[in-house]
């Protein structure tokens, strides 16, 4: 089931959209609902690359062993989180626009547990935060990019 699906143009170019979203730690600074991210695999980032991220929703929180499962050079990163409360896959792709934007298009598939009771509330839950999710991840992201918020020289993030 779609949860979140979004587009927004970055003004910065494709290189430096995806150094900063292939980096699972960015999520701090443009995923509204992620508080923490811990790095399980210390390598580059790579396919494979595994790491937790905790994610709060009002009084909730979940914990998600996520790992990226696909990139493409400056136009795609994929990576897929399990918890007991669900699975899902996100899927970013980059597509140069105008001289020097990136348009990022940005969709998150999830899939809650229990069958159609899990059905309902993902429904339930999409229907009271898929906008304001959506709204707020692509201004923080846009944001972050355009005013710098991530140093790529030493991967670190300014708050």
């Amino acid at each position: 089931m779609k949860l979140f699906e979004y587009t927004v143009t970055v003004a910065a170019n494709p290189v430096r959209v995806y150094q900063f979203i292939a980096d699972p730690r960015s999520k701090l600074v443009w995923v509204p609902a992620i508080r923490r991210v811990s790095l399980i695999s210390k390598q580059p980032v790579a396919v494979g690359m595994r790491y937790l991220a905790s994610s709060a929703v009002g009084p909730f929180e979940f914990i998600f062993n996520e790992q990226i499962v696909e990139l493409v050079e400056n136009k795609k990163i994929a990576y897929e989180g399990h918890s007991k409360w669900g699975n899902f896959r996100t899927t970013v792709n980059l597509k140069p626009h105008d001289d020097e934007g990136t348009r990022v298009y940005y969709r998150m598939d999830y899939v809650f547990p229990c069958g159609l009771i899990g059905a309902v509330f993902g429904r339930i839950v999409g229907f009271f935060i898929r906008r304001p999710m959506q709204t707020r991840s692509a201004k923080y992201l846009k944001k972050a990019i355009e005013e710098g918020l991530w140093q790529p020289e030493d991967n670190s993030f300014i708050r």
